[in-house]
């Protein structure tokens, strides 16, 4: 394993390693051709499709994480110390701790089985010991913290990027790296206007009829 993404539920750790997948450190096991062509078009047609939407989108994410884990790790555990190993760990965290809350909210409606201020709490949490071991991080080369607030604009920010695959020691594929992130906003707004129509449309209101009458009963 080449290294792990450290990041908060909604702040996009899943997304960036699609962008270091470009990497040749990175085989493509879902196609024998072993190029950056192959892999955006598998990305294209397999991750960030039309398909995608706010009820199968960590569904998605789920069928390729086995595979991906092995090369980039992805996980929540928040705060790991520091040692001398030397597998990199990358720690996301954000400035406007309301984006991620907002992209995971719409994504799981489950909150990890936690309510909206509960889950707000936790990622707090996280973020504020982050904060608080940040000089202790920094002393170690293989760790890094890194504020991803960018990953949730339609550009994909070059210097965020370029920060990224070096800490990784991957080689640079700006241009098609913002091809995948392009495809990814194109998902989330997709995905939120998906979001919206059912929650407003006449099939969810029938069932919220539903709920308040079988709350009423005695």
């Amino acid at each position: 394993m080449l290294g792990s993404i450290n990041f908060e539920s909604g702040s996009g750790g899943n997304h960036l390693r699609w962008l270091l997948f470009l990497d040749n450190k990175f085989p493509n096991p879902w196609n024998e051709e072993q190029t950056i062509e192959s892999k955006l078009n598998f990305i294209h047609s397999c991750v960030y499709s039309s398909k995608r939407t706010w009820y199968n989108w960590l569904h998605i994410e789920a069928q390729y994480r086995p595979t991906l884990d092995s090369i980039i790790e992805t996980t929540h555990r928040g705060w790991i110390p520091p040692s001398e190993d030397n597998i990199k760990t990358l720690y996301m965290t954000t400035v406007d701790r309301t984006i991620p809350f907002k992209h995971y909210f719409h994504i799981n409606l489950g909150l990890n089985s936690a309510t909206p201020s509960e889950l707000k709490q936790q990622m707090n949490v996280t973020w504020n010991k982050l904060n608080r071991f940040k000089s202790i991080i920094d002393q170690y080369p293989n760790r890094k913290i890194i504020e991803c607030d960018t990953l949730f604009e339609p550009m994909l920010n070059k210097k965020f990027y370029q920060e990224v695959i070096e800490f990784f020691e991957f080689d640079d594929h700006y241009e098609s790296a913002q091809q995948i992130h392009q495809w990814y906003s194109q998902c989330r707004i997709k995905s939120a206007r998906d979001f919206y129509t059912y929650f407003t449309s006449d099939e969810f209101s029938n069932y919220l009829e539903f709920m308040r009458e079988l709350g009423t009963h005695a």
